[in-house]
């Protein structure tokens, strides 16, 4: 099996495999698919090769579909992280001042809310800045998950005030946890990883929060990450 992989599929189709053969031989067949899906090249006996042969070929397509999987997330998150990061770079060097717009108005009247509304209907954004709501994320993952959270702790909290420092959004946040919900892997784990502190960590948010069908932009380094992402990080 390859580095990193800690499970492996048996279908429900395959069952037909073992009803042919004697409760006895099935236990050897197990210990044959174990042995070989943890590298120790086991060889068996004619009856137990014969029945292995068509789940070892099973074992292979799924191994080679997993490989390209994770290689393909792989290079969407670095590509991600470099586009985030010259994002950052261009917003430290042309940054948008929101107390320069409200300086602009009149009489403004500030409402801080996912944006700051000024009564001449200028809006701009700030949810790079804004806290995160731990109480609504923690309602959100619990029922996209199905799971029963009781609450995010101090530690994470600071991981999830450290991601909007760094320009992540409550809306990164919240694509990745709906892409994680689609993602086959979570699925075959019951979603097991998809926890509070999960989602507080910047490799995550860049790999799975910017999934979709994107449109074309002027920055072909961004349309070539978006491209990745929607093909692998939901695949």
């Amino acid at each position: 099996m390859a580095e990193g992989k800690k499970s492996f599929v048996l279908y429900s189709d395959q069952r037909g495999i073992f009803e042919k053969i004697t409760d006895e031989q099935a236990g050897v067949l197990i210990k044959h698919i174990f042995a070989y899906v943890n590298d120790e090249n086991p060889v068996g006996d004619f009856v137990t090769e014969l029945a292995f042969e068509s789940i070892m070929r099973q074992l292979k397509r799924d191994l080679n579909k997993w490989s390209e999987t994770r290689e393909g997330r792989s290079k969407a998150g670095k590509a991600s992280a470099e586009v985030r990061r010259i994002k950052r770079e261009q917003e430290a060097t042309n940054p948008t001042s929101v107390k320069s717009v409200e300086q602009k108005a009149t009489n403004p009247t500030v409402n801080v809310n996912d944006n700051v509304n000024v009564n001449d209907n200028k809006q701009v954004d700030t949810s790079t800045a804004k806290a995160v709501d731990y109480d609504n994320l923690l309602i959100f993952i619990n029922k996209t998950f199905g799971r029963s959270f009781q609450t995010i702790n101090t530690a994470v909290r600071s991981k999830y005030k450290a991601r909007i420092k760094e320009g992540y959004t409550s809306e990164d946040i919240k694509a990745a946890i709906n892409t994680c919900k689609k993602d086959p892997y979570h699925i075959e784990n019951n979603y097991k990883y998809c926890t509070p502190e999960f989602f507080s960590r910047a490799d995550k948010l860049d790999l799975h929060s910017s999934i979709g069908t994107p449109e074309k932009s002027s920055d072909p380094m961004v349309d070539y990450v978006k491209q990745h992402i929607a093909k692998y990080g939901n695949s």
